[in-house]
Order: structure tokens, then sequence, then C-alpha cells
């Protein structure tokens, strides 16, 4: 594992970062035998998030344009392609007992990748993270409830087949100063919202 940090970077706040936003990743192996670990958005700004993280462990990125608005980050590395798959197929064991900073890590990203915030009638916000995998979003809720973060247990939106945890309103507030964002687009709707938190 890279544990070496480059300037002032985290290089394990950075891997768990990477870890969380494979919500919105994926990896394979190329026919000509490349190992790849891609991110996809349509947020390019956000891929350049992804990259400084990767660049913080030593790997190079490249952002291409896919089709349309999407974009993809690649990651051309055995070595992170085999950490990234080794440490997804353990994630439920390791989640429960990470340690504090590096679970804000995780949270950050999978929030950037899987999560939206939204503002309803009556001036209330709340955010929302979406996943298939009911017992990650347990895991995940339990561990922002450890923080003092309320969050609800996963419930399923029948609309997108996936589940889903909320973050009410009053704990919003609470979620963004512990776990925060570092995705472009959240900040600045945040921001736009956040006049309206208690």
């Amino acid at each position: 594992m890279v544990v070496s940090a480059v300037g002032s970077c985290n290089a394990l706040e950075s891997l768990w970062y990477l870890i969380g936003a494979m919500g919105d990743g994926t990896y394979y192996v190329t026919n000509d035998g490349h190992y790849v670990v891609e991110y996809g958005q349509k947020d390019r700004t956000w891929l350049e998030t992804i990259e400084s993280k990767a660049l913080c462990l030593g790997y190079r990125v490249f952002i291409v344009h896919h089709k349309g608005t999407y974009w993809k980050a690649k990651i051309y590395s055995k070595e992170f392609y085999n950490l990234t798959v080794e440490t997804l197929s353990r994630l439920h064991e390791i989640l429960t007992s990470l340690q504090e900073e590096l679970f804000k890590a995780y949270a950050r990203g999978f929030f950037d990748a899987e999560g939206t915030i939204t503002k309803h009638y009556r001036r209330t916000i709340r955010i929302r993270i979406a996943q298939k995998d009911r017992e990650l979003l347990e895991m995940t809720a339990k561990r922002l409830r450890e923080l003092g973060i309320s969050a609800t247990e996963p419930f399923l939106n029948d609309k997108h087949g996936v589940y889903v945890i909320q973050i009410p309103h009053h704990a919003v507030k609470k979620f963004m100063e512990v776990i925060g964002t570092e995705h472009p687009s959240k900040k600045a709707r945040y921001l736009l919202f956040s006049q309206s938190l208690p």
C-alpha cells in the first residue's frame, strides 16, 4: 500500500476518498493487458479532484471526454487496480473499524460520487446518498451517527431501484462541517441553500 504523502497531501485520506468515490467508478483489464481504474461523471471539474487524489498517491490520471456531457478519469496502474479490488472486496469488514479521519475521507468521496443535496418546500434541505448495496449504506449511516450526524436507515427508492440514506435538514450543517465535500457543484449548491439552515 502507498502511504507516503506528496507535498502537503495525505496519502491515506486520498486513498479512502478514492475508494468512497468508486460509487461513480469501475475497474477492468483491457484486451491488451492494461489495468484500469476509472471514474466517470458529467462534472469534469470533480474529476480534477479525483486527479489530485491520485497524484497524491503517485498515480497519473487521464481525463477524457466520453460522449455527450460525460467525462472519465482513468488511472492505468496494476498496483492501484489490485489495491482497489482488494479493498472493495473487504469493504464491509474494514468500514466497521476504519479510523475516524479515514472514514470521513471515505464518506466524503462516497457523498461526492453518490450523493445529492436538494432544497424542498418550506426551505428545508436534505442530503441523500444512494447505492444498491443496502448493507454498505447501513454501515455508513451507523458510522455517521457515531459522529453525531443524524442519518436514516436505508430505504428503497422504487423509482430508481436503489437504497437511500437521508441526512435530514437539521443535520445537514453538521454533515458538511464534519464530512464536507470536495465536489465543486455540491459546494456551490450547499452555499446557495445554506442560508436557510438553522
